[in-house]
């Protein structure tokens, strides 16, 4: 009999050792340099502040200058907006090897062992949760996390486990031992991603609540369990925020929130309205389209799990209450609608990711009633065998290749090489973060409109210019210049756009705007007390409330430029922030200088003269 078990064990072992090896290739090939979601600087810095032994990252001066994306300064250094687990977990990958490949390699190679446990403890003969595993683990959404230092890819390991020993403790075939490590597990997956967790997860436990109530000494045991993770983000959330009943996530932003109304990722965005009519828009593209294609045959199992209600076991039902639950959840977070709405392309490239856990209900839920179906009618077998095939060989390379051709990180790396090694590399940025996009990977880099400006004969600094349009295209349009330093009782400025129109100019500094129709080139003039150069034309009512990004002092000027669309509406089609220092003499500030390469569209250039 063991005999027997080993050889029935050894596809699943070679599952898992091909899920890990997939892992780490696609990484080490595709994404060693990072992919379209600048969520991975988020996670690698603070992974690896951890693995120097800090929870935050040091803040040089000026703080605004390098602040990392989707970082916040605070008391204690620059606060990540996510709890530290996940960067914990690729902060032992950075120990170990210098590299998140060999803890992307094991969290995917847990995957398909994870789900053949579930699958096997809600009732699936051998052969289906080993095809149930396949089916989680070779979907293109789930190859596609694998491969990317987020958090979809532990928290999937992490709830699949808390799946597992809520089955087992719910069906009476566990004790206090698995309550004890469901309160580990559980309190890790909210941790990873509290949002889903607490979605994914209260179903399971107010049935095994509801199931064997009168036993204290299980929810003793959960409680323990989940104690030491608990204690420990009460005590970090005290120093990161403050207060310990406060998460880090709204620091930088606290319209990024659940519930409707204006909702907002960034303070420099322009906020949205999200109601209930956006939320199921998001939720519609989201979770009901994406996964449709982005599961394994998922237009035949997403239907088959929705109507294996009635014939399923309690344990399965138990598992698609979770995925409602989760459901109606969602469409009350704008998140799905920022992604698959207003951001298109990260569907489009990096799929439904919100949608990654709920991929293992709907395997366990709907094979069955799939191999139903198949059996009833034994001519779809090899036309669903082949479309299983197929169907994640064509979604995959085609999502794969997308997000390859990028091609951002290595056009910045490139570009920046050029620069000299003994001055600076100013990025300038929208929005104004290191690392977005990817410009985390250029070594000595700062953010050009929070940087100083240098005393005369000081080494000046090169310009890499990043349009926010970098998100829309496949090659990125870039320019590198060296800037200049200019100083006067004024400053004498062309502004000119290239390579796109614009109809109006707006110029700021200290608080006051001016505007003016825009030609060819714009002659400015900067002095102490402000900027002159435009009279005339009306400041655009849609500047005047776009407050992120307004120079409130002198220490900048700004110049953005706007285009009257056939509704006559002027939309913002660029801008540019200049840091300013006003000096004994005048003022003193940079100016971008000759252009050691261009393939720019669509960008400011603010020449001296």
């Amino acid at each position: 009999m063991k005999g027997v078990r080993a050889r029935l064990d050894l596809p699943l072992l070679g599952l898992c050792a091909l899920a890990a090896l997939f892992a780490a290739a696609a990484h080490l090939l595709l994404f060693r340099r990072g992919s379209l979601n600048n969520d991975e600087v988020a996670y690698l810095l603070q992974a690896g502040a951890i693995a120097h032994g800090h929870l935050f990252l040091d803040v040089p001066q000026p703080a605004e200058a390098f602040q990392p994306w989707f970082f916040v300064e605070r008391a204690p250094g620059y606060v990540s907006k996510y709890l530290p687990l996940v960067s914990a977990l690729y902060a032992v990958g950075l120990v170990v090897s210098g590299s998140v490949v060999p803890v992307l390699a094991v969290l995917a190679g847990l995957v398909p062992l994870l789900v053949h446990a579930l699958a096997r403890e809600v009732g699936l003969v051998r052969r289906d949760a080993l095809l149930a595993a396949a089916l989680v683990s070779l979907s293109p959404v789930v190859l596609m996390q694998s491969a990317l230092p987020l958090s979809y890819l532990p928290f999937l390991v992490l709830v699949t486990a808390s799946w597992l020993l809520l089955v087992r403790l719910g069906t009476g075939r566990a004790g206090a031992g698995s309550a004890l490590l469901l309160g580990l597990t559980g309190t890790a997956a909210a941790c990873a991603r509290p949002f889903d967790a607490v979605l994914l997860l209260a179903p399971g436990l107010v049935w095994v609540a509801r199931g064997r109530g009168r036993e204290l000494r299980l929810a003793a045991a959960l409680v323990l369990g989940a104690l030491p993770l608990t204690a420990a983000v009460l005590a970090y959330d005290r120093v990161a925020t403050g207060s310990a009943l406060t998460v880090p996530f709204a620091l930088l932003e606290p319209r990024d929130a659940l519930g409707y109304g204006l909702r907002q990722l960034l303070p420099e965005d322009a906020p949205v309205h999200f109601g209930p009519l956006q939320g199921l828009e998001g939720l519609g593209l989201h979770f009901g389209i994406g996964p449709l294609t982005w599961y394994a045959i998922g237009a035949l199992l997403v239907p088959a799990a929705a109507l294996s209600w009635r014939r399923s076991p309690v344990p399965v039902r138990v598992l698609l209450a979770s995925v409602a639950v989760h459901l109606v959840g969602y469409a009350t977070f704008w998140g799905p609608f920022n992604f698959s709405v207003l951001w298109g392309r990260g569907l489009r490239v990096m799929g439904p990711l919100y949608t990654v856990a709920v991929l293992v209900p709907v395997v366990v839920a709907g094979l069955p009633v799939l191999r139903g179906w198949v059996a009833r009618e034994r001519r779809l077998r090899p036309l669903v065998a082949v479309a299983a095939v197929v169907g994640v060989a064509q979604l995959a390379s085609a999502c794969f290749q997308a997000a390859v051709d990028d091609g951002r990180t290595d056009l910045l790396v490139e570009l920046a090489a050029q620069a000299s090694t003994e001055t600076p590399v100013l990025l300038d940025v929208d929005p104004p973060y290191l690392g977005h996009p990817v410009t985390g990977m250029v070594a000595g880099a700062a953010l050009a409109a929070y940087a100083p400006v240098p005393a005369a004969g000081a080494p000046l600094p090169q310009l890499l210019q990043l349009p926010r349009t970098v998100y829309g295209v496949r090659v990125l349009t870039y320019a590198l210049t060296q800037e200049v330093r200019v100083a006067g009782p004024s400053v004498p400025l062309q502004v000119q756009l290239v390579g796109r129109r614009s109809d109006v100019l707006v110029a700021m500094r200290g608080g006051r705007s001016t505007a003016c129709r825009m030609g060819p080139t714009v002659a400015l003039t900067v002095t102490p007390g402000g900027v002159s150069g435009c009279d005339g034309e009306a400041v655009p009512g849609r500047w005047e409330s776009d407050d992120a990004r307004h120079c409130t002092d002198d220490s900048c000027l700004v110049v953005v430029l706007f285009r009257e669309g056939d509704d006559g509406v002027l939309r913002r089609r660029g801008w540019r922030q200049l840091p300013v220092q006003t000096t004994a003499d005048g003022v003193a500030m940079l100016a971008d200088g000759p252009v050691l390469r261009s393939q720019a569209t669509g960008w400011i250039r603010v020449t001296a003269g």
